[in-house]
């Protein structure tokens, strides 16, 4: 116990030594004393330490001699608490008689005495509230993110605030009020010199704060971008695009914006407005002599641009599509296939456009629209004199055409289908099979169409219309003299037949 009374007499010594100190005017900031420095809230202590430390004394003396009359009369737990003995005292020195009335009030729970534990001293003392450590973290310059960070420890939670001192206007800003975070953004709008500081306490404290630090520094004026370099990319050819590409640095993020000057009406036009994107594609769609430029700045900075960079450029015509063959394909007849084809380079690919003109109308026929397709299929349906033609262009080309070509070309008849044999199989007897057989060549399918006369009564009966099939079935239903005869044509033709053929069939009757 009496270990205990003196850990506590060193505690109220070292609390009476930290009034005394917090008496002082100077302030700590980055390890160094810095005198008379205004701050936020100022608490004034009246200096009375050495009056402190005697009335201390006075009451650890008291706490001694009572201790020795308690040795001597213990109480079990059946008997009445000890009350605390009342000391007049001015309310500076409550804490120090709530510590010594709690001893006084101390009884073992049995008639012996109790022997107390060694008691460290980081066990019974509250820690003070220190600041450890106290930083800003940032670049220095306006206009930027700054951080404010305070580490600290006390018996409980800590709570910080923060300042920021403009030396210009002479006032302090809380940038952050109090609260657990340890730390606060603050960003200068302005260079100048500054303070910054921080307020803390323990959560539980009720002043208005147990420790601060103050540090001065200075902000600079936020650095302009710089540009490092500016290209554009392109063939420099009207209708193909450009790209222009700046590359540059800032404190912060860099701003681009892009230009064109059109030489011939001398007028700017923004292709890109400010922004991150450091590129941005222009077409130009006349040739011409032209600027491209760039600005740039931080993307924190207030003024219209921080630098700039115009170069000339001239832009090309795009070089014509060379046609250089067209041909046509085909057997030249109507009603068959013709297929126009055409040959041509260009820088960007070549576009084709097919047309024919009859000349009997006089009026062009366009088969096939502008497109990368080198050739067309044409088919006439009559003979006759025609023009086929093809216009040709750069793809890029704005222009109708580059280049065109046009030739002519005779369109005959279609070629009749040929017969080539026809026969007849089966027994010459009257109601029987009979299979009538048809050969022929045309320029494409050939159609057949089958025929029986009897020539009695001199009629024809069809036995199958046109088709491709080139064979029939036929049974005879009576006797005496027939014909059988077969129409052949291309299966394109317009006419009735190309060409037939009738042979001569005597029916039997049955045997």
């Amino acid at each position: 116990m009496l270990k205990k009374i003196e850990s506590r007499r060193i505690l109220s010594l070292s609390v009476a030594a930290l009034i005394s100190f917090n008496t002082f005017g100077s302030v700590f900031a980055e390890g160094v004393i810095k005198e008379d420095i205004k701050e936020p809230v100022a608490i004034e202590v009246e200096d009375k330490s050495i009056d402190k430390e005697i009335k201390v004394n006075k009451v650890l003396d008291n706490v001694d001699n009572k201790q020795a009359g308690e040795t001597k009369q213990l109480e079990t737990k059946d008997q009445k608490e000890l009350k605390p003995e009342v000391i007049k005292e001015n309310p500076q020195e409550a804490e120090i008689k709530d510590e010594t009335e709690e001893i006084n009030n101390e009884k073992p729970e049995t008639g012996e005495v109790q022997e107390e534990s060694p008691v460290t001293l980081e066990e019974e003392v509250i820690d003070e509230t220190v600041l450890d450590k106290f930083v800003i973290e940032g670049n220095g310059l306006a206009k930027t993110k700054h951080t404010l960070k305070a580490e600290a420890r006390s018996r409980n939670k800590v709570l910080y605030k923060f300042f920021i001192k403009d030396f210009k206007t002479n006032k302090w800003t809380v940038i952050q009020d109090y609260s657990e975070k340890n730390t606060a953004d603050w960003t200068p709008s302005a260079n100048g010199k500054y303070q910054y500081g921080v307020h803390i306490k323990d959560s539980m404290s009720e002043l208005e704060r147990e420790t601060h630090r103050y540090v001065s520094f200075e902000i600079a004026d936020l650095k302009p971008a710089v540009l490092e370099r500016f290209v554009i990319e392109g063939s420099s050819k009207i209708n193909t695009p450009h790209t222009l590409k700046a590359y540059a640095n800032a404190s912060n993020q860099v701003l681009y914006k892009f230009f064109i000057k059109d030489l011939k009406t001398n007028k700017w036009t923004v292709i890109q407005d400010y922004s991150e994107k450091s590129s941005a594609v222009w077409v130009p769609e006349v040739d011409g002599s032209y600027w491209y430029g760039v600005h740039i700045k931080d993307s924190m900075s207030k003024l219209d641009k921080d630098n700039h960079k115009y170069a000339p450029i001239k832009i090309e015509p795009i070089d014509p599509a060379v046609l250089e063959n067209l041909t046509i394909e085909g057997v030249l007849e109507a009603k068959t296939p013709q297929t126009i084809k055409a040959q041509a380079k260009a820088e960007n690919g070549v576009l084709y456009k097919f047309f024919v003109k009859d000349l009997k109308t006089n009026k062009w026929e366009m088969i096939q629209d502008y497109s990368d397709k080198n050739s067309v299929t044409w088919i006439p349906s009559v003979a006759g004199n025609y023009q086929y033609g093809v216009h040709v262009k750069d793809r890029l080309s704005k222009k109708d055409r580059d280049s065109h070509k046009y030739s002519p070309v005779k369109i005959s008849q279609l070629k009749p289908a040929e017969i080539v044999s026809f026969t007849i199989e089966g027994s010459g007897y009257e109601k029987t099979n009979h299979t009538l057989r048809a050969s022929a060549e045309g320029r494409n399918d050939v159609l057949y169409k089958f025929f029986v006369k009897e020539v009695k009564t001199n009629r024809w009966v069809m036995i199958q219309d046109y088709s491709v099939k080139n064979t029939v079935n036929w049974k005879p239903t009576a006797i005496g003299q027939h014909e059988y005869g077969v129409h052949v044509k291309d299966k394109l033709s317009d006419r009735d037949k190309d060409n037939h053929l009738y042979k001569p069939f005597t029916v039997n009757p049955p045997v």
